[in-house]
């Protein structure tokens, strides 16, 4: 198989899931692929590959990430209900449920919440201030310029590096915060529910 018949077969399999519901794109890309790659398969077999739907891709991409498992037993609860406050894609996170408070207090959530999943999910226990940013702005957080001011002032519940470019200054959480991560992604879980336990039904 030549390059230009390989870029080909990829941008085919890119076309074929490109409808399908982003968190299973990435499993049904790779299955296409595999699909088309089996025995080399000709380009006339290759056109006649049916689009996937997430129904399909049930039986492969329901087995939740070991880190995201980590993640919700860290929170007490289940995984559908972390999978109800956070989208996980790619190497990143973004927020479903949305954020309440003011816009301080959202600040302050949305950045612990962040931290640790990156942490507990990707191993990753320093993120950059860019990222924090981005993942709240996309949440719906407004007024952001005061960001690096309320995690600097925020000592028992984050740490900071000195960097060269501040715009990128990293952060984690400490163990404190990360505690307080967990009950709040918790609480964002079970919408305040306390009594709730993993495995329970919301009330109506």
């Amino acid at each position: 198989m030549s390059d230009e018949e390989l870029k080909e077969m990829i941008g085919k399999a890119i076309s074929i899931v490109s409808e399908v519901e982003e968190r299973y794109r990435i499993p049904a890309f790779q299955m296409v692929l595999e699909k088309m790659m089996e025995g080399n398969a000709p380009r006339a077999h290759i056109t006649s590959i049916p689009a996937i739907s997430p129904t399909q891709l049930a039986g492969k991409s329901i087995e939740p990430d070991h880190g995201e498992e980590e993640l919700a037993k860290s929170c007490r609860i289940t995984i559908d209900q972390l999978h109800n406050v956070f989208d996980f894609v790619g190497d990143g996170v973004s927020f479903i449920v949305p954020l309440s408070g003011s816009e301080n207090e959202k600040q302050e959530t949305g950045c612990m919440c962040i931290l640790a999943a990156h942490e507990v999910v990707y191993g990753r226990e320093w993120i950059e201030s860019t990222t924090l940013k981005e993942t709240l702005r996309q949440a719906g957080v407004g007024s952001l310029t005061n960001l690096s001011t309320m995690l600097k002032s925020r000592t028992q519940t984050f740490r900071m590096k000195a960097v060269a470019e501040k715009k990128k200054t990293p952060y984690k959480l400490t163990d404190i915060g990360k505690r307080d991560a967990f009950e709040r992604i918790r609480r964002l879980a079970i919408g305040g529910n306390e009594s709730q336990t993993p495995g329970e039904e919301k009330p109506a």
